[in-house]
């Protein structure tokens, strides 16, 4: 099976593709961290418990997910060569973020104004991510072990442009025929 418009079939593409899964939720996670001060212990991807069963009663600490992925605008073909054409499409992610313990509400201030500061936000591009905008925190009261319990939460929109290769080859000639009179 070829990769390339040469024949019928399927394209995929040739470069890379940006972090996803695991990788983006590492490159979340280091982000969250220098902005809050938090060590890699503290902030995790939330798996769903609240408070996290991985945080220490008494600690405090961050747990994030990405909730929704969406593609923005129309994607563009361009820088066409010989043998190859990139597609350029700008993506947002809508990441949640729910700060837990006695300092909670510090971390999440901390890392909503971090997100102002141009030495941050030139750090966070090294990992091709930008800011678009973050909520106000919020509280959440819930009942944890009988107890009331207050968490803090924000929602932060990252955007990113995807960069995709593809084996599209460039028209050069046309074979034409010219017949009759």
């Amino acid at each position: 099976m070829t990769n390339t418009s040469k024949t019928a079939g399927w394209l995929t593409p040739l470069n890379d593709e940006p972090a996803r899964d695991a990788a983006l939720e590492e490159q979340l996670s280091t982000w969250i961290q220098g902005l809050t001060g938090l060590a890699a212990d503290r902030v995790a991807v939330d798996d769903g418990a609240s408070p996290p069963a991985w945080l220490p009663t008494g600690e405090s600490g961050c747990a994030f997910m990405v909730m929704k992925i969406a593609a923005e605008g129309t994607p563009v073909l361009t820088n066409q060569q010989e043998d190859n054409v990139q597609l350029w499409r700008d993506e947002r992610m809508e990441c949640r973020l729910h700060f837990y313990g006695p300092s909670a509400q510090l971390y999440a201030a901390r890392f909503r104004d971090g997100n102002m500061l141009a030495q941050n936000l030139a750090a966070l591009k090294q990992l091709s991510l930008g800011v678009s905008d973050c909520s106000d925190i919020t509280t959440v009261l819930e009942m944890v072990n009988n107890a009331q319990t207050r968490r803090y939460e924000l929602t932060v929109n990252v955007v990113r442009k995807i960069f995709r290769l593809y084996g599209i080859y460039s028209l050069v000639e046309t074979p034409v025929q010219f017949f009759g009179e």
